[in-house]
């Protein structure tokens, strides 16, 4: 009996963690002989190149109907799923879940649809301005449509529960699939950097968007501080509109000969594996999926106590240093006393091991196909 189908829908495929997640998801389902797609509001991006051949590509055509710009692509998607007929149906996004929720209950088809939560909905809805309380009435229907919602943390759940009135124990939680044999194989391909090598000074790692959210300019400060007792450098990867602002502040403090900050690099996680400490100074994270890549490139990590993620995944401080959200002093301290006492890398290994596409992709396979998860527990029985 061949394996049912599978759609995952998206907005698109650009580097970001809800993307590069679910190409994780996409390969691991692949691989285990389901039919798998990944519909795309636009079919565009670097992650593009990361999805297997065996996985479609479908891009939806937008339709010139009133509202916000998700519901123009209602129509194509409904057309598409009622022609396909898939056998599950999930997204992702704060704004493709209502989207794929409608769609498939428009589509008419027997299909199980599972909407996942990445961020804190609450923030989500303070953004919608005067538009609040009618996208808020809107959302709060269309989660209710689907059959099964999904939170990638217990803060995230406890969040949208309040946040959308939904009762806390109809939500499951279900982690981020971060960690692959493709991430680890990736991670020990060389840098293209000056500052990595055998003897040089210790490297501090940011990965992320410039965005008031990451919050880089508490992690250079922090720097400047770090550098009063240890010659370290510092690296930040990411772009974004930020960056003049970071860079100004870099030369206000003296540091552009210890601060770089190359831009987005497809493959970060050799710089995982060669940086001494990896430093996550955001404001808000849902699951911070480069905290997680981190860990599982044996990086030793320090994090701030934001909402909600870190302290999560890192245990309350039990597999990385974590600290109050805007205190570069305290961040600095940190950082140096992870590089004088680094974990041991056997503890960073096993915390990712949690957050392993094949650990997440049985959970996912448990909640979009219940039946065939039973008829393989009575095989094995």
């Amino acid at each position: 009996m061949s394996k049912p189908n599978l759609t995952i829908v998206n907005a698109d495929l650009e580097i970001d963690g809800v993307s590069r997640a679910f190409v994780n998801l996409a390969t691991e389902f692949d691989a285990r002989g389901y039919g798998v797609e990944l519909v795309l509001t636009r079919a565009t991006g670097d992650l593009l190149a990361a999805v297997p051949d065996s996985v479609r590509i479908v891009e939806l055509e937008r339709a010139g109907v009133p509202g916000p710009e998700m519901v123009s692509y209602a129509p194509s998607l409904t057309r598409h799923l009622r022609t396909v007929q898939p056998d599950a149906v999930l997204a992702a996004q704060a704004h493709t879940n209502p989207l794929t929720a409608v769609a498939t209950r428009v589509a008419g088809i027997d299909a199980r649809t599972v909407v996942c939560i990445q961020t804190m909905t609450s923030h989500q809805l303070a953004q919608r301005d005067r538009h609040h309380r009618t996208w808020t009435r809107l959302t709060r229907h269309c989660y209710r449509l689907a059959d099964t919602v999904i939170a990638v943390s217990e803060e995230v759940k406890r969040d949208a529960a309040a946040s959308l009135g939904i009762p806390t124990d109809s939500i499951s939680v279900v982690h981020q699939p971060t960690v692959t044999p493709s991430l680890l194989e990736q991670s020990r391909e060389p840098i293209d950097h000056p500052w990595f090598g055998d003897g040089s000074p210790p490297v501090v790692l940011g990965v992320g968007r410039l965005d008031p959210q990451k919050n880089f300019r508490s992690l250079i400060t922090a720097l400047e501080r770090v550098r009063e007792t240890e010659d370290a450098r510092l690296v930040i990867l990411g772009e974004g509109e930020m960056r003049p602002t970071l860079e100004r502040h870099v030369d206000r403090l003296g540091l552009e000969d210890v601060v770089s900050m190359p831009g987005t690099i497809p493959n970060p996680y050799p710089y995982m594996r060669q940086a001494s400490v990896f430093a996550l100074p955001s404001r808000t994270e849902a699951v911070p999926l480069a905290l997680i890549e981190a860990l599982a490139c044996e990086c030793p990590v320090v994090s701030t106590r934001c909402s909600s993620g870190p302290v999560e995944v890192l245990e309350n401080g039990t597999y990385g240093e974590l600290v109050p959200v805007d205190e570069p002093s305290a961040l600095a301290k940190a950082i140096v006393s992870t590089l004088q006492a680094p974990p041991p890398k056997s503890l960073l290994r096993e915390r990712s091991r949690e957050f392993s596409v094949t650990t997440i992709a049985d959970e996912y396979e448990h909640v979009l196909f219940p039946e065939q998860r039973h008829r393989q527990a009575a095989k094995t029985a």
